[in-house]
């Protein structure tokens, strides 16, 4: 069960939300048949969070931003309740996107300082990279130019060392977007 639930944990790391959800449904159900309960309560917590996580990112598709909010909002509630910061750092810059379509860029700021802290706490590079991306956005918007270039800078060497081809093509494009201006 426990080899479940780590495997679960990775792949939400590296972005595979789908097939973390179907591992940990697994897990859920060994936990279920053995009735192993603090476990089951733990993998049925990370299960609602990708439910309402995943309702978010639908919401955000739809442009629903205050549905996206509540559902990113309680997706945070139960990780911090259960003591995910894998959970909560994607969630929370989540979130903040669904500030910045409403043009609340400076929840969306804060939002990304505050999971920058937790992914740089557990050493995730690639969430560390994606929220520098976004405070370099934001800096972008407030036409902090210098400030904007240090962050994506930042975020592109981190694309880099990570190889997230994606990442590394967005942080090239706004880095030449300041150049141009």
């Amino acid at each position: 069960v426990e080899s479940l639930i780590k495997l679960g944990l990775l792949n939400w790391n590296i972005g595979q939300i789908k097939k973390s959800s179907r591992i940990l449904e697994k897990a859920l159900s060994v936990t279920e048949k053995a009735q192993i309960n603090e476990k089951k309560d733990k993998v049925s917590d990370y299960i609602q969070i990708y439910e309402f996580y995943h309702a978010g990112k639908d919401s955000l598709r739809e442009e629903d931003y205050q549905k996206a909010i509540k559902d990113f909002e309680k997706a945070i509630e139960l990780a911090r309740k259960i003591k995910s910061e894998e959970h909560e750092l994607k969630c929370l810059r989540e979130l903040s996107l669904s500030h910045l379509y409403q043009d609340d860029i400076d929840t969306f700021l804060s939002l990304n300082q505050e999971a920058l802290e937790i992914a740089r706490r557990i050493r995730h590079r690639q969430e560390e990279g994606r929220c520098l991306f976004n405070i370099g956005y934001y800096y972008d918007i407030k036409e902090s130019y210098s400030q904007a270039l240090r962050h994506y800078e930042e975020a592109l060497n981190i694309a880099r060392l990570v190889q997230d081809y994606r990442d590394e093509s967005q942080c090239l494009t706004n880095i030449g977007e300041i150049f141009i201006q």
